[in-house]
């Protein structure tokens, strides 16, 4: 093993190319009393508080033979007289990859053929000849050989297509530690597999690889585990690592075994297939609080034993080492001030506290210590951190209940953790299923043109874009429909992907960040309190960068993604932003319609099709992605708007019901602001200030402003084209 793999088991502290500084594994040390160097084709440790080399490698999974960069060459006098058994690894199809070869004395290697050459070893990059004319390759380096370049072999599990058909068949799957527990398993009519390079020592050299995951999908699996710690260890690294795969886990131990027996032991005493099975049988379903210590003095890696100066044996948690293990068992990312595990198809958002809480269930009570679960929380944290737009990056690929869908390239996939997804929708994916009860009700609802925007509102809440730049306000009476559609939409997506500010909150400093990860932001019934900010509101529905702020954390930046969808009786006032800006932004779709006859358990039964209503909203995704994510806007939204401008700019109200517009007219600017102030008054409004309604005023066609108007008998500063209604001053018309 070379010095580089070597260090990778220590917890190094300070590194000086071929001497380094690491902390000893066999006692409590805080000074890096461990040295390790590299000389001659050797790696050396030295511990000055005086723990033994062999010691410190048992510690840690290593033994002495690993400390040579090269393996130790037993004497042999012929090669294929040492050749114990051949184990052939094989793709998909049948085609044999590698071979797995075990020698006597035991040791194993790996052997392809590649064009007629025979080269040991799955590496990828130069090969040395063995000897000239033998087209044997290998990476052991010798003198004046010829050498040639080979590509890499990417390794697969043992048995790789039976296990392929027995998944298929819905048939157990039994994982074990070696090939030969294998083969004697498959002499008993069982479906076996095992990993090419057998148990991890270390959680820091884990051997079970994520790609053998996926072959499991779907399956039941029974671990059975070496009798010895490194099994153990082993069996659980993968049980976590499968967990989310398969249906079922069992992992199973032999009572009475002798240490470091297995299961072609067992089978030799004489037990038979039947007994097997009834063992299994009484075997519970795997969990992760299996990984708690087993066996008295059994001690997992993270456990540190040492010994004090009065000869006191005690217990310590390497904070590290646990932290790794972690890292490679549980499929975890931390991005905007939480963690997310990967949990059935999705990252799942957790707090610190239940981060905690996992690192607790790996420590035996009388071990844990809060500051212990803090250092390990810290450190997988700060080994996992992925940038806020690392998660849910891919805005065409819908993930649900069953699968991704990936809506550009019409594809269905399996779930995989490589897919950074912390969105779910609350749906299983049935390209025949349909929803006739919703679509009854949305056509009682709404008017026909209003129906076709709908559904693409519906499908744009599908996926993670902002890309239209619009929200969406459900405006109508009590009991025309709006909570329905409203709580479908809640169920759809599911509740764990909505958050619920109301419009006049998005600014407050700690809501921001409730809306990262989120497809909606869904308030229903608005209060009436009027708009004081469009500034956040715009950004919200725009594309800029928004700052998210958790209190008593940190600040992050992201782009939200949840769209805003509103319900109100009446929309809020709005005394602040009246520009183009503010209301391009807007759709507002009108209930008008109350059913004739109520039906209770009307929600209950869209949620019974919402397979149906989820491809319902998907046509109009499509749709809207066709026409570059423009809705089908209509007469009710547009009229809507308006009157919702009319509204929210009181200064128009005022006109359209206090004055006349018309040429000829003319009035006293300053009884017409003293008019509009009592108007204002009278209807509990806020009136703008002079300068501000004179400029309102003068954007109405026909409307000018003299600045000395005169009559017969004053002058004076007026609006033309315009009067009161009722006009207590007459003046002159003006031509």
């Amino acid at each position: 093993m070379n010095y580089s793999m070597i260090k990778s088991y220590f917890q190094i502290k300070s590194d000086h190319g071929d001497t380094c500084k690491a902390t000893c594994p066999c006692h409590q040390d805080r000074e890096a009393s461990l040295s390790i160097s590299h000389k001659q084709d050797k790696t050396l440790l030295t511990c000055h508080a005086g723990c033994t080399t062999r010691d410190i490698l048992e510690k840690v999974g290593l033994k002495m033979s690993d400390l040579w960069d090269q393996p130790l060459q037993g004497k042999s006098n012929s090669f294929n007289n040492n050749i114990a058994a051949i184990y052939q690894y094989k793709d998909e199809n049948g085609k044999v990859l590698y071979e797995k070869v075990r020698f006597n004395p035991k040791r194993f290697t790996q052997r392809r053929s590649i064009d007629g050459a025979t080269v040991w070893g799955l590496d990828g990059g130069t090969y040395f000849q063995t000897y000239t004319g033998s087209n044997n390759w290998s990476k052991r380096e010798r003198k004046n050989s010829v050498t040639r370049e080979f590509p890499k072999q990417e390794p697969v599990i043992y048995n790789l297509p039976e296990v392929i058909k027995a998944v298929k068949n819905k048939e157990t799957i039994f994982l074990v530690e070696g090939e030969k527990d294998s083969d004697n398993l498959v002499k008993l009519g069982f479906t076996a597999t095992c990993n090419f390079d057998g148990a991890s020592k270390s959680v820091q050299k884990q051997k079970w690889r994520e790609n053998y995951n996926p072959y499991f999908k779907g399956a039941n699996v029974v671990l059975i585990p070496d009798n010895d710690g490194a099994g153990r260890h082993h069996m659980r690294y993968i049980a976590e690592s499968l967990k989310s795969y398969v249906s079922t886990i069992k992992m199973i131990e032999f009572q009475g075994m002798p240490d470091k027996s297995d299961i072609s032991d067992w089978l030799d005493e004489g037990h038979t297939k039947e007994e097997l099975l009834k063992l299994i049988e009484n075997t519970k379903e795997y969990t992760s609080e299996d990984v708690s210590i087993k066996k008295e003095g059994e001690l997992p890696p993270w456990y540190i034993v040492s010994t004090n100066s009065r000869g006191e044996e005690r217990v310590s948690i390497n904070s590290g080492i646990l932290s790794r293990h972690l890292i490679n068992t549980v499929h975890s990312v931390y991005a905007a001030e939480k963690f997310y595990i990967y949990d059935k198809g999705s990252y799942v958002k957790k707090s610190d506290y239940e981060a905690g809480a996992i690192v607790k269930k790996y420590i035996e009570d009388q071990y844990v210590k809060s500051r212990t679960i803090t250092e390990v929380v810290d450190l997988w944290r700060y080994e996992i951190l992925k940038k806020e737009n690392e998660l849910n990056k891919y805005q065409y690929i819908i993930n649900l209940k069953n699968g991704l869908l990936d809506i550009e390239h019409k594809e269905f996939k399996e779930h995989t953790e490589n897919f950074l997804s912390t969105i779910q929708l609350n749906t299983t994916y049935d390209k025949n299923a349909e929803c006739p009860i919703f679509m009854k009700y949305i056509a009682e609802a709404l008017e026909m043109e209003n129906v076709t925007l709908i559904q693409e509102i519906l499908g744009y809440l599908l996926i993670p874009e902002t890309k239209a730049q619009k929200f969406f306000v459900l405006k109508g009476r009590g009991g025309t429909g709006k909570s329905t559609f409203l709580n479908t939409v809640s169920f759809l997506l599911g509740q764990q992907n909505i958050s619920n500010i109301s419009w006049q909150s998005l600014g407050d400093r700690f809501n921001t960040a409730e809306l990262y990860g989120k497809l909606v932001n869904e308030f229903a019934d608005l209060p009436q309190t009027p708009l004081e900010d469009t500034g956040v509101f715009k950004a919200l529905v725009g594309e800029d960068f928004i700052k998210g702020e958790i209190k008593h954390k940190g600040i992050f930046y992201f782009k939200n993604k949840a769209r805003l969808l509103f319900s109100c009786n009446e929309m809020p006032a709005n005394y602040t932003d009246r520009t183009d800006g503010f209301y391009r932004r807007f759709i507002i779709i009108p209930f008008d319609k109350k059913p004739k006859v109520i039906d209770k358990d009307l929600e209950v039964k869209i949620q019974q099709e919402i397979n149906g209503v989820f491809n319902w909203a998907l046509k109009g995704l499509t749709r809207l992605i066709k026409n570059d994510f423009t809705f089908s806007e209509n007469q009710y939204t547009y009229a809507a708007l308006e009157e919702y401008k009319l509204q929210a700019n009181n200064v128009l109200q005022f006109i359209n019901e206090e004055c006349d517009i018309s040429e000829g007219k003319a009035c006293s600017s300053s009884l017409l602001y003293s008019k509009y102030k009592g108007y204002c008054e009278d209807n509990s409004l806020k009136n703008v200030s002079q300068p501000n309604f004179k400029k309102e005023l003068l954007k109405i066609p026909g409307i000018d402003y003299v600045q000395s108007f005169r009559t017969a008998t004053t002058k004076f500063r007026a609006f033309t084209g315009i009067s009161l209604s009722i006009q207590e001053v007459k003046y002159l018309n003006v031509k």
